[in-house]
């Protein structure tokens, strides 16, 4: 499979955490590896990292696509509606609100906030806001480097869903609208899902004795009931979690729509993974995928702002249309004195005929256009990252004697495999480790060249650095 990108997507649990590694191709993206990592938190930091590592070495992945979720009953989600005025100074507003919600003045939070709904005609606008105990967050933040893993967006687990579904690449309707019950033990999520942009999460408590189907609709209905004219009419609803098989009947029969358990509905190319295990891993792969195009960068990110890594990219889109259109009125504003002949209403009806093909033809480019502009950028992203393989060939060629060549190099996540030949083959390795680089050089195998007497012919296997 060619590929375009790749990621990885944490979900942190109360007492698991699990990894997904994920490549994007041109249609779909493959599950490339995953890990779950039982009583995490009983692990010492040196277990934890170990295991981590030893993941991330075996698992090559775009490290500028680290995407973590945290619990949803850790992350506090606000719904606000403000006059449209105060857009201007939104930034501002919404800091104010945010720390009107925290408990204490000790206790600050990491917050982060997007406009669901703009009404003109009534000069309202709805804004969501999400917000973690900075405390709290602070830690996650601090293991994860001590793990070698700097997260470009940390959110909450239930934000996968959303990178499932509006991705368009796991088959699942990119814009359909949808509910998500995610039933676990002593708890149940509820994700609204419609269109590219909206999205609501909430939780609800469940009792300990045995969970049953008019229990969670009942607890989830006020939550259900305030979407209405947010996200409209659901024409699916999927269930996930640890009790999602034994309660399908009932919710299909109590329901009377379309229910289909989640796991079953992904199209995702992966390993041999048992249907219980793959639902396990499906909030950790969405959030990964998520990182893959424009709509799944637009989720709430609880990064402290002046720690975000952003990219900008120039979009030449609109020019180009506008572009467009600006020589089609000049060419209409030059012509104008032959169009005020005697025959001037002949001459329009040919003159928009001859050009409607034209017209046809651009706006189909446009279309074209916008729709591989996200592959595009991938691709340009994907090149600009590929600088630190050229700063080692070159390092590695500068390094060895004018009696050796390199033929064939490969770099595969942290390991660097090399052939070639050289006049004293075994005089290289030492030379080789002086490299800033390499952290190990090992000699595969030396072997006189029959076809060139005076040289070797040699292997060698390195491990780049950390």
């Amino acid at each position: 499979m060619f590929t375009l990108d790749s990621a990885l997507g944490v979900e942190i649990q109360a007492d698991r955490l699990i990894l997904a590694s994920i490549k994007k191709g041109l249609q779909d993206c493959t599950l490339q590896n995953h890990l779950v990592i039982e009583d995490f938190r009983d692990l010492t930091g040196a277990q934890l990292i170990s295991q981590v590592r030893q993941f991330t070495k075996t698992n090559g992945f775009n490290r500028e696509n680290v995407v973590v979720g945290l619990p949803r009953d850790h992350v506090i989600i606000r719904e606000i509606e403000f006059p449209l005025d105060v857009e201007e100074n939104l930034e501002r507003v919404i800091q104010y609100q945010v720390e009107k919600f925290e408990p204490t003045e000790e206790e600050s939070s990491y917050y982060d906030f997007r406009v669901t709904e703009r009404d003109e005609e009534a000069r309202t606008i709805v804004v969501q806001v999400a917000m973690v105990r900075q405390s709290y967050l602070d830690d996650y933040l601090k293991l994860f480097r001590e793990l070698d893993l700097f997260p470009a967006l940390v959110t909450y687990s239930g934000q996968g869903y959303r990178g499932l579904v509006g991705s368009g690449k796991t088959g699942l309707g990119r814009k359909e609208a949808c509910l998500v019950f995610r039933i676990e033990s002593g708890q149940a999520e509820i994700v609204a899902l419609g269109g590219e942009g909206n999205f609501l999460s909430q939780t609800i408590t469940l009792g300990d004795d045995s969970v049953t189907v008019d229990e969670i609709l009942r607890k989830a209905d006020p939550f259900i009931s305030g979407l209405e004219g947010q996200i409209g009419s659901f024409s699916k609803v999927y269930l996930t979690g640890q009790l999602a098989k034994s309660l399908y009947d009932e919710f299909a029969t109590l329901l009377g729509t379309d229910v289909e358990l989640l796991v079953s509905k992904v199209q995702l190319k992966r390993k041999a993974i048992p249907g219980r295990e793959l639902d396990e891993l499906l909030p950790a792969t969405g959030l990964a995928i998520s990182r893959f195009g424009r709509a799944g960068r637009m989720g709430l990110n609880l990064i402290p702002v002046g720690e975000r890594v952003v990219t900008s990219r120039a979009s030449f889109v609109p020019s180009l249309v506008l572009g467009c259109v600006l020589i089609i009125l000049l060419a209409a504003v030059g012509t104008r004195e032959y169009f005020q002949t005697v025959k001037l209403g002949d001459q329009i009806d040919r003159q928009v005929q001859g050009l409607q093909n034209q017209v046809n033809e651009a706006f189909r480019l446009r279309d074209l256009v916008a729709a591989q502009r996200e592959e595009l950028e991938e691709l340009r992203s994907l090149m600009e990252g590929r600088q630190r393989s050229l700063l080692i060939l070159r390092d590695l060629t500068e390094r060895i004697p004018d009696d050796s060549y390199l033929q064939n190099i490969q770099l595969q996540g942290q390991q660097l495999t090399m052939q070639g030949y050289s006049e004293e083959a075994s005089r290289l390795p030492p030379i080789l480790l002086e490299s800033d680089f390499l952290e190990s050089v090992k000699t595969n195998w030396i072997t006189t060249d029959p076809r060139n007497p005076g040289k070797e012919r040699f292997s060698f296997a390195a491990t780049l650095k950390q």
